[in-house]
């Protein structure tokens, strides 16, 4: 057995397999999306796409819950009735 002390620690990362750094990636590229450089259809394109991602059953899978908490966290910052969880 091995004890890991931390003190006044931040983002700290332990194990294999971890997708702290996969939802990290996600949530940049949904602030991304709504840059002002984009159109609205290239808006909504980007944000179904990557809804759609999240929601595929292999991603979902090897996310786990993180990907329907992903999925909640950008319908907040897209501002999105709860039944359109899939679609934008």
């Amino acid at each position: 057995s091995q004890t890991i002390n931390f003190y006044n620690s931040q983002g700290v990362q332990i194990g294999d397999y971890n997708v702290q750094s996969v939802i990290g990636m996600f949530k940049e590229l949904a602030t991304k999306i709504d840059e002002p450089s984009v159109t609205s259809e290239e808006k909504r394109d980007a944000k179904n796409g990557l809804l759609s991602v999240l929601n595929h059953p292999i991603v979902s899978s090897v996310l786990g819950g993180a990907a329907s908490g992903l999925i909640g966290r950008l319908n907040n910052l897209w501002r999105l009735p709860a039944n359109l969880a899939t679609l934008v």
